[in-house]
């Protein structure tokens, strides 16, 4: 009888035993859930404090408080994306590169944020990490038109055109459109002196409706460029014309690029003003001195001179 009573009493210990943990498990969940939600709520208003300071621009503080809600609250991915903003809009890029690397800790599937990351790296000329992080983010999404463009420039830029038109390709077969995609075949083109390959893409850019008004100054400027190897100065000149029309800044050395063209069009007239915003960006600007004195040598234009004959004291831009 002993034995019994013996054995029941210890599974009632046991049963005590197992409802005691049981209990401290609910506490101890619910103490848990209380502390994140605690935490959650702490980085939620140190967020929206950070808001406030940005939009008062008080950058400084903003980036202080992300920075605290981010301990706060380490597991959400999105603080840190915002503190990247916040450091980039002061143009922090480099202090961005670490907070972008942390949101991608936690969400290391994220392809557009691996594409955003190195085109950053790209812009700090750390273009080997730039590369390592457009390969994930093309492996997770094959797909993701600004990876491939960046990945396109990463070719360019080692020399590889063959590689970045394969790429560029690859982002006109799912949108046939693209300006910026056009714009890289057509620049590779230009520089292997295919003029005639070229000038169809920069046309189409010119005409399109999706693209920019940035971008169709560039494809005029390229597209000046291209009619300038095939010896079409007139037509050159004119396209070279609409894109500084369509320019925010216009460079010295651009403005005497469209004077050649006029020069070589045989509009002195035209060539002249356009010498004339060369030298006011440069007084000294050396090739446009060369056209303003060759303009006032009235044996430079002859009755009769050969075709396409300029000075040779008379720089030729480049790529012409």
């Amino acid at each position: 009888m002993s034995t019994v009573r013996l054995r029941q009493d210890v599974q009632a210990v046991c049963w005590l035993s197992l409802a005691v943990m049981f209990c401290a498990a609910i506490v101890g969940c619910s103490w848990l859930r209380t502390a994140v939600n605690r935490h959650q709520a702490e980085a939620d208003r140190l967020v929206e404090q950070a808001r406030d300071a940005q939009a008062k621009g008080d950058a400084e503080l903003a980036v202080s408080l992300l920075s605290k809600a981010a301990d706060v609250n380490p597991d959400d991915a999105e603080i840190p994306n915002q503190l990247a903003d916040v450091l980039l809009a002061q143009g922090r890029k480099d202090d961005a590169v670490a907070p972008l690397r942390n949101a991608l800790e936690k969400t290391p599937n994220d392809a557009t944020g691996h594409a955003r990351l190195a085109r950053l790296l790209f812009d700090l000329e750390r273009f080997g990490e730039a590369e390592q992080s457009i390969d994930v983010a093309l492996e997770l999404d094959p797909k993701l038109t600004n990876a491939l463009l960046l990945k396109s420039q990463l070719a360019e830029r080692n020399h590889n055109d063959q590689q970045a038109l394969e790429v560029c390709h690859r982002v006109l077969a799912a949108e046939p459109e693209n300006a910026e995609a056009q714009l890289r075949i057509a620049g590779i083109h230009l520089r292997s002196s295919q003029p005639d390959r070229a000038a169809p893409l920069l046309r189409a850019i010119c005409q399109s409706t999706q693209a920019t008004a940035a971008q169709k100054a560039d494809a005029y400027w390229s597209l000046g460029i291209s009619y300038g190897q095939q010896r079409r100065w007139a037509d050159a000149a004119s396209a070279l014309a609409a894109a500084c029309k369509n320019r925010e800044k216009v460079s010295a050395d651009e403005w005497y690029r469209l004077a050649y063209a006029y020069f070589l069009a045989d509009d002195d007239e035209r060539a002249s003003a356009a010498l004339s915003r060369a030298f006011a960006l440069e007084p000294a600007h050396a090739a446009s001195l060369a056209m303003a004195e060759a303009l006032h040598a009235t044996s430079f234009r002859q009755p009769i001179v050969p075709v396409e004959y300029a000075p040779p004291q008379i720089p030729r831009p480049a790529g012409w």
